[in-house]
């Protein structure tokens, strides 16, 4: 600029197309510069939209249908009605339900009674404005024996019933890759069939299934009670076919994609207590699966970081370790989808949960991590770091809730949902900038509670010292509609636009209720 010209005598288009290129932090310094940027940064829908995605932990969608008015319009709406936890409506829908299921990406999926077909239903959205939508698949031509699916891809990947030859053999696993609209072969899957056998597979086995993007992660789980066979992670690229890790171990419990090359299993490993005791000790092992050997006994030598947990009370033991993070950090919404925003892919918390057990203790242990928290460890190079360095700031223990071994969605971005008693339902939320905004407001609503400060874990006799944890956290507390309040054992789940309940049978159906934002 020549001298003697001020900025402010730059076109106001010019100076929001830059404003437009800043982060968050950068546009708050811009609006303390003086009265005319504040000015404009507050009268400007554009800036505002953008300020307000990153405070909700949203990206904005491929929608081309809502101007940035109207989507600045509905994602305040859509935020200011999951805070106070007020839905905008109440829908009951009759479901058959056969024992498997999913829900995941805001659809929910049945197997039918005769295990070969699949019945969809896509919940709905008052404030992001998605129909309610419902489909059958009558005969994908198998059994299926377990399933997940990712919507944003038109992908449905299906495990194929096991079932003995004539000379009593398993054959291997059949994996199905297909479209979850027709159920014809997915168009990108170079191979519609993937196959894998671990060491004495059998109909007994069971499935855990992952999808991310272009990864798929099923963890093989040996029957309870076996001692010969193991638990085995695998993970292919379900487009092209190729085999990226497999991993065997029967310490190993479950696990979840960190990044589109990180994934996060948790274990149970030995440590001496005494001389000639060993107990098991729960801890988190990220893994670069790009790294790892895809050879059936391969290692991921210096691509592995391990992430302790707090130290268990000698007799005290560790049981049904589950780590759960909805959706994986990948998912987004298809254009075809149409949605105005959805939830960012580094607004993601994970919670791992176990039961701490001994002759004088049986405790529910449930902890909360950050997505930011675990990356930001993993960054540092360092292959093994205890928990009194990484997890006393960055985690949050709560010891009094209660999750479903059955019902798993408890959990979709950075909420979590919990019914504590029959009458009411509970939502905790980790997204850190919109607690910052919520205490710097004048008002904060009467049934939402704001927790910042350390908390100890309340179980005397679970861990051999205080365990103290401190990731802020708000939550909400709104009364259930009377017809699911006299149902105390229908546990809530959630997505990003519904609580979602499923009740007790009638007949040969149940009913879910949706309460939709």
């Amino acid at each position: 600029m020549t001298a003697g010209h001020s900025w402010a005598e730059l076109p106001p288009e010019l100076f929001i197309r830059v404003l437009a290129e800043l982060d968050l932090r950068s546009i708050a310094a811009c609006k303390r510069v003086c009265r005319s940027l504040y000015e404009l940064i507050e009268s400007t829908a554009e800036l505002q939209y953008q300020i307000e995605l990153s405070v909700a932990g949203m990206e904005d969608g491929l929608s081309k249908n809502l101007s940035i008015v109207s989507r600045l319009e509905r994602l305040r709406a859509h935020q200011k009605a999951w805070t106070a936890l007020k839905w905008a409506e109440e829908i009951w829908v009759p479901i058959a339900l056969s024992g498997t299921w999913e829900l995941y990406g805001g659809v929910w999926a049945a197997r039918a009674w005769d295990t070969r077909g699949l019945a969809f239903m896509q919940e709905p959205s008052i404030f992001r404005e998605i129909p309610m939508k419902q489909w059958v698949i009558e005969d994908l031509g198998f059994a299926i024996r377990d399933f997940s699916l990712d919507i944003s891809q038109d992908l449905l990947v299906l495990v194929e019933l096991p079932t003995p030859d004539s000379s009593g053999d398993f054959p291997p696993c059949r994996i199905h890759v297909r479209t979850m609209s027709t159920g014809e072969p997915h168009p990108l899957a170079q191979s519609p069939l993937l196959l894998h056998k671990p060491y004495l597979f059998d109909s007994a086995w069971t499935f855990s299934l992952i999808i991310m993007d272009r990864h798929l992660g099923i963890m093989f789980r040996c029957p309870e009670g076996e001692h010969g066979p193991e638990h085995e992670l695998v993970i292919w690229d379900w487009k092209s076919g190729s085999l990226k890790m497999t991993r065997p171990g029967i310490e190993m419990e479950s696990f979840a994609f960190l990044t589109d090359t990180l994934v996060v299993i948790t274990l149970f490993t030995f440590r001496q207590e005494r001389p000639a005791v060993m107990c098991l000790k729960p801890v988190l092992c990220i893994t670069d699966f790009t790294k790892y050997s895809s050879t059936y006994r391969g290692a991921a030598g210096n691509h592995t970081v391990q992430l302790g947990l707090p130290e268990l009370t000698p007799g005290v033991f560790p049981s049904n370790m589950k780590i759960r993070m909805d959706p994986a950090p990948a998912f987004s919404p298809s254009a075809s989808q149409g949605v105005p925003f959805h939830i960012d892919s580094t607004n993601r918390v994970f919670i791992v949960t176990f039961t701490a057990a001994s002759r004088h203790v049986h405790a529910p242990v449930t902890l909360f991590i950050p997505l930011k928290t675990v990356l930001s460890w993993y960054h540092t190079g360092r292959r093994e770091i205890d928990w009194e360095e990484w997890g006393t700031r960055g985690t949050r223990i709560l010891g009094t809730l209660r999750t479903s071994p059955h019902w798993l969605c408890y959990v979709y971005g950075p909420k979590f949902v919990h019914r504590s008693i029959p009458e009411e339902i509970d939502v905790y939320d980790f997204n850190e900038l919109a607690i910052r905004r919520l205490q710097a407001a004048l008002e904060v609503p009467e049934n939402v509670r704001i927790v910042t400060e350390p908390s100890r874990f309340e179980h005397s006799g679970v861990f051999s010292e205080e365990v103290t944890t401190s990731a802020p956290y708000m939550v909400t507390t709104a009364r259930l509609p009377e017809r699911l309040a006299e149902d105390p054992f229908t546990i809530p789940m959630l997505t990003e636009d519904n609580l979602f309940f499923i009740t007790r049978r009638e007949d040969s159906l149940r009913r879910c209720c949706l309460l939709t934002f």
